[in-house]
């Protein structure tokens, strides 16, 4: 909770809540030819490595230390793959992300509306 008692949104769960939006942006951004292929080259290279058996740090000798380094890898990848990306793209982008699920809610309240009869 805030200090004003209202429930805190902020934190991990704000972006497990969100992760659909990320996955959609990711893919959107991933497709457009006006994001440069330097872009889409790292982040497929992290992926790769993250998949990878091989590893810096191996997982065989120290298991949970060994997946940090894969960890951070991606997870850098994927924040400078958005903060990287042309800004006009990616704002265009969040707009058609905002703009569909506004479209989805107000369908999915339009289905629960009781006809008049």
């Amino acid at each position: 909770l805030s200090q004003t008692g209202e429930k805190d949104d902020r934190g991990i769960f704000q972006y497990i809540k969100h992760l659909p939006n990320f996955i959609r942006l990711y893919w959107r951004l991933f497709r457009d030819k006006r994001v440069p292929s330097k872009l889409k080259v790292m982040l497929i290279g992290s992926f790769l490595y993250f998949l990878s058996p091989l590893d810096l740090i191996p997982e065989l000798f120290i298991w949970f230390i060994g997946y940090i380094d894969d960890g951070v890898l991606l997870t850098l990848a994927l924040r400078y793959f958005i903060l990287w990306s042309p800004k006009e793209v990616v704002k265009e982008k969040i707009l058609e992300i905002e703009q569909e699920n506004q479209m989805k809610l107000i369908k999915k309240n339009k289905s629960k509306t009781p006809e008049k009869v």
